[in-house]
């Protein structure tokens, strides 16, 4: 963290959310958590890491467009009929949040997790299944990180899976590079309110 590393019996209580989670964390620390999630953990699964000094090989898109807390209903319409298990909150829209269209409809879009001190980190980038392959996500991202740096972001990070190839070589083509490796692990709800057992 921040702060310095956290003991194990921290680390324990961090993974015990109630509510289903998504953790990022050092293939260490994954070893030791799992074994307290039990029927919790739903995936596990490899991550990148990447950052962006700057700006982008790509120009920004002419079909993006910032989202705000005005477009909740059609971004949460998305996430819920292609991604439901995907995290998405109002807040997110009230950070830098863009949108692809096409003939008005929002097709792919991606933005601003956590900033601060020049450095933002990203997410949410997520393509209608049937617009994939389309370059949608790297046009999404470049129109994104395009628009961070001319508000004074000198630093753009972003985290996904292996299992998400696609993603990797959209990143990379746009010039993010990958600078570090974790593990994601994927929790369920709390069954009846359970807490873990510490180990």
């Amino acid at each position: 963290t921040a702060i310095g590393r956290m003991d194990p019996d921290e680390e324990v209580a961090l993974a015990d959310v109630a509510g289903a989670a998504e953790l990022h964390v050092e293939c260490s620390t994954a070893d030791r958590i799992s074994a307290v999630l039990g029927a919790r953990l739903r995936d596990r699964q490899g991550m990148r890491y990447y950052r962006l000094d700057g700006r982008p090989r790509m120009e920004p898109d002419r079909r993006c467009r910032t989202l705000g807390p005005a477009d909740l209903d059609s971004v949460s319409k998305m996430f819920r009929a292609h991604y439901p298990e995907s995290v998405f909150s109002r807040w997110m829209l009230e950070q830098p949040f863009i949108g692809l269209f096409e003939d008005d409809a929002l097709l792919a879009c991606g933005g601003v997790i956590a900033a601060a001190g020049g450095i933002a980190n990203l997410g949410n980038f997520l393509v209608v299944p049937a617009a994939r392959n389309r370059g949608l996500a790297r046009a999404v991202a470049a129109t994104l990180t395009h628009q961070l740096a001319d508000h004074g972001t000198e630093l753009s990070t972003l985290g996904t899976t292996d299992k998400n190839p696609a993603a990797c070589r959209a990143y990379e083509a746009i010039g993010f590079r990958c600078y570090d490796r974790r593990v994601q692990l994927d929790l369920v709800a709390h069954g009846a309110g359970r807490p873990l057992a510490a180990s």
